[in-house]
């Protein structure tokens, strides 16, 4: 007698759940670098906001605006500045008495897209405000 040719219905099964245990762990995988490449895109996106908080509060007086919220991108970013030190006079490289007070500030940034906060910031920020005209130099 000859053995017949081609699956039985048994081996066809077997293959069959083999493959779906592969295709169930390659979904998965593929899952889980899909929702990790959007928590790094989130995360870029809000170090961006950051660095935009941080070169606009650079033309910001702290002194006279301590609060404050900005809208960049649909993100909302708000701070809250505290004088760290008393205001000194600053000085120039020979130790003369120089144009600028200098004062130094912690800083605490809230980055939120809609009503979600992503993240706090906390940084110090040295501050130079013309306190002298040139003119008035000795």
């Amino acid at each position: 007698m000859r053995a017949a040719a081609g699956f039985t219905l048994l081996e066809a099964v077997v293959a069959l759940t083999i493959l779906g245990f592969v295709l169930l762990g390659a979904f998965t995988w593929v899952g889980n670098d899909l929702s990790a490449l959007g928590k790094v895109r989130d995360l870029a996106l809000e170090e961006s906001a950051v660095q935009q908080a941080v070169a606009e509060l650079e033309q910001v007086d702290l002194s006279a605006q301590p609060t404050g919220m900005l809208d960049w991108r649909g993100f909302r970013i708000g701070w809250r500045a505290e004088l760290l030190a008393p205001v000194r006079q600053g000085r120039t490289a020979t130790g003369a008495p120089g144009l600028y007070d200098i004062a130094l500030y912690a800083v605490e940034l809230d980055v939120a897209s809609g009503a979600r906060v992503l993240g706090r910031q906390q940084l110090r920020m040295v501050q130079h405000v013309l306190a002298h005209r040139p003119e008035d130099a000795p």
